[in-house]
């Protein structure tokens, strides 16, 4: 018996950051080339204060983009759940 639940345990885990890292990907992507093009900027003008100036741009971007794409991870997490609800026993 305690195999079995150390084996749903860690299934339920493993898919609820498959999900966590599924939604998450375009702002995780977004940042890893926000990052690189700061870090460009950086080389290219070293006296400028770069992740100074690109603080306000990075929280509109990371706004903007959830705004464009909540529905979306909403219904993404929505159907995951309803798949989730419908494996337990007694429903």
């Amino acid at each position: 018996p305690a195999g079995d639940t150390t084996q749903t345990v860690v299934g339920a885990v493993s898919a609820c950051f498959a999900l966590a890292l599924r939604l998450a990907a375009p702002f995780v992507l977004a940042s890893i080339v926000w990052y690189v093009a700061l870090a460009l900027l950086g080389r290219l003008v070293p006296n400028l204060q770069v992740f100074f100036l690109a603080s306000p741009a990075q929280l509109l971007g990371g706004l903007a983009l959830l705004a464009t794409l909540g529905t979306a991870l909403l219904a993404a997490w929505q159907e995951t759940a309803r798949a989730a609800f419908r494996l337990l026993p007694g429903l």
